[in-house]
């Protein structure tokens, strides 16, 4: 049995699993830490959990409600690169 909490990301509402919640709020910060002095950080910020949201939407259907850590991770992942 696994742990699931509701997120929002740029508005978007989502289930992940506690490990995942742990691991994306830890990307998020790092992210926000590292664009600390660049003065478009609010909308880089937004723009990263918008690309997040969009790739978690991506995964979910109408059997699958709930996004994993893997596919957190992954998707920061794939955010990076973008």
């Amino acid at each position: 049995m696994r742990k699931v909490t509701t997120i929002n990301l740029n508005s978007n509402a989502f289930q992940i699993d506690e490990a995942g919640y742990e691991s994306l709020r830890r990307y998020l910060e790092d992210a926000e830490r590292a664009l600390a002095g660049n003065p478009d950080r609010e909308e880089i910020l937004t723009d990263l959990e918008q690309a997040i949201a969009d790739k978690c939407r991506a995964m979910l259907g109408s059997h699958k409600t709930v996004v994993s850590a893997e596919e957190i991770e992954g998707a920061c992942t794939a955010s990076e690169k973008a």
